[in-house]
């Protein structure tokens, strides 16, 4: 199975693969959100949109939010917080 994964900058500039772990979709706020991780120990989470085939993310800015995040991952979170 292929790794789905994407770039993005940081403030200096450098480009940083990350893996996809899973894609949510909040129905009710329509607000998509992204967990990926730098294929460290580290994990992330954003709020994040496509345009033009690319992946722009977003901070996540309620709590209610990483509620949501946090109970439809508990397969990819496996113990980890973020």
């Amino acid at each position: 199975m292929n790794e789905l994964t994407f770039k993005l900058a940081l403030d200096n500039g450098t480009l940083i693969q990350y893996k996809i772990l899973k894609l949510l979709q909040d129905d009710s706020k329509n607000i998509k959100y992204i967990i990926y991780t730098d294929n460290g120990n580290d994990l992330y989470a954003s709020r994040y949109r496509l345009l033009n085939n690319e992946i722009f993310v977003e901070p996540i800015l309620e709590d209610d939010e990483w509620n949501f995040i946090e109970k439809n991952s508990t397969e990819v979170l496996d113990g980890q917080t973020f």
